[in-house]
């Protein structure tokens, strides 16, 4: 929201269609001369069949693209296109403009390896100005013709808008940056990296602001970053859920650091996974830093420990609504539906089944879902959510650490543990619920990150493979006999 990305390539797609938008009118245009016979003498056409040779419209190599049309190399008059974009010249303006703007990126892009911190700007920001005031002056216009450049067009103007209004609005906490993006193309980015003071003055315009959230965790950081003051308040809600309906086991033999990534880490994991939902039937959701890293464990999982009882859902890339919805109802049931009055007869109970979800930190399933009660009994987190190293993360660690902050903790410790937090909130919903919470990382016992937990986990358990197997046979019996 408070930045901003320039791309060179969407210039150039901008720039192709308006030179297309130009040659469709002057062909246009041309059938209508020849038709008509009133072609004057600046410009001939030379047809080998009169009713039927499409006119030849050229673009010299040598042009800017739009300054010069020719039919069979006689330049055709502007004042012959059929829309005002074309017939008063915005189209040949704007597209010169857009080359100027492509210079001043293509000059920054030479000097571009990976990604690269930029100064001054003002040589691409003047000709992007006088860009965007002759968009403006088209779009005052009544264009009676419908261009498909048009739909484009507008989607361009409206990022331009964006980026210069926040060329203007850019201050110390901003950092601007070129980058090549791993599809090829190039970008220029005014990049936000502290929110604080634009959200400060969006806060101010109102009588009060509530920011609520069960993840603002350190309290600190999210109250610096998101605009507050010293003398604001800071509410911590007590937790209404009862701690002895879950429990908390920390691992202190298995990790997701890249270093200690191996088929032996891999395994432990997976017998992790499978030294938990062992002892109790039930729906399980696993979460994991990467596709990846998942799909590693699910293979080994799948190999080694997966049982006739057990069935395995697994989250994939771009879910649509339906995918999304049968994989939250396999985890429901039909919870709706009275098959036995339904149908008027006595069903037979099925075998008790277990049901594992294996899903990604911070993706659709990691948040903003109720699976209550049975639906859901336990979650397994797998590493501490760690954000993948780029150049945004890195540019964000150098700002901080500059401002005398821990950049590692505002870059990388801090929105992984949020991430962490989002996810084991999925098993409790209501105070009814009951179910466990199994953190698969050493870092977790590590201060740096206990610090971070809620204050209604102090109770945590610390387990090892061999012996979580029995921290939740304990619990989950010892809650059966309050049932009783």
């Amino acid at each position: 929201m408070y930045s901003a990305p320039l791309r060179k390539e969407d210039l150039l797609e901008l720039k192709r269609e308006i030179k297309q938008t130009i040659m469709s009118e002057m062909e246009e245009a041309a059938f209508k001369k020849r038709d008509k016979d009133e072609i004057s003498g600046q410009m001939t056409l030379e047809m080998t069949d009169a009713s039927k040779q499409l006119p030849q419209v050229s673009i010299p190599e040598e042009s800017d693209g739009t300054d010069s049309l020719y039919i069979k190399g006689h330049k055709l008059k502007k004042s012959d296109g059929k829309s005002t974009f074309v017939r008063e010249g915005y189209a040949e303006r704007i597209s010169q403009m857009l080359e100027k703007c492509n210079a001043q990126l293509l000059s920054m892009k030479r000097d571009c390896d990976g990604y690269r911190l930029v100064d001054d700007i003002d040589m691409l920001v003047q000709p992007l100005t006088r860009l965007h005031g002759i968009i403006s002056d088209y779009l005052e216009e009544q264009e009676k013709v419908s261009l498909e450049v048009w739909e484009n067009l507008l989607d361009f103007y409206f990022k331009l808008s964006h980026f210069l209004d926040i060329y203007e609005r850019q201050d110390e906490n901003y950092v601007k940056y070129t980058r090549m993006c791993e599809d090829g193309s190039f970008e220029l980015k005014l990049f936000c990296v502290n929110p604080r003071e634009n959200l400060k003055e969006c806060m101010l315009r109102g009588r009060s602001t509530i920011l609520f959230s069960a993840t603002f965790l350190p309290i600190q950081y999210y109250k610096n970053l998101l605009g507050g003051e010293k003398e604001d308040y800071e509410v911590y809600a007590h937790s209404v859920f009862d701690p002895e309906k879950r429990t908390i086991l920390i691992a202190g033999d298995v990790t997701s650091k890249f270093t200690r990534r191996s088929r032996e880490e891999y395994y432990n994991i997976a017998r992790y996974i499978h030294e938990v939902v062992k002892n109790r039937h039930g729906n399980y959701m696993v979460f994991f830093p990467s596709y990846s890293f998942m799909e590693h464990i699910y293979e080994i999982y799948e190999q080694y420990f997966m049982t006739e009882e057990e069935e395995c859902l697994v989250q994939q890339e771009s879910m649509n609504e339906k995918e999304r919805e049968y994989f939250l109802n396999r985890f429901r049931g039909n919870e709706d539906c009275d098959l036995q009055s339904l149908i008027g007869m006595e069903i037979e109970e099925e075998e008790e089944q277990t049901l594992i979800g294996f899903c990604v930190l911070g993706g659709i399933f990691g948040e903003g879902i109720d699976l209550k009660k049975d639906s859901l009994i336990g979650v397994i987190v797998v590493g501490t959510g760690l954000p993948q190293v780029g150049c945004e993360r890195e540019i964000l660690k150098d700002y901080f650490d500059d401002n005398g902050e821990n950049g590692f903790d505002y870059s990388y410790r801090y929105p992984g543990m949020n991430k962490v937090l989002q996810a084991a909130g999925r098993v409790i919903r209501t105070a009814e619920d009951v179910g466990i919470i199994v953190l698969l990382d050493e870092r977790f016992r590590q201060y740096s990150y206990r610090r971070m937990f809620p204050r209604e986990w102090e109770q945590v358990v610390p387990v090892t493979v061999d012996t979580v197997a029995k921290k939740v046979e304990r619990f989950w019996d010892a809650w059966l006999w309050q049932q009783r």
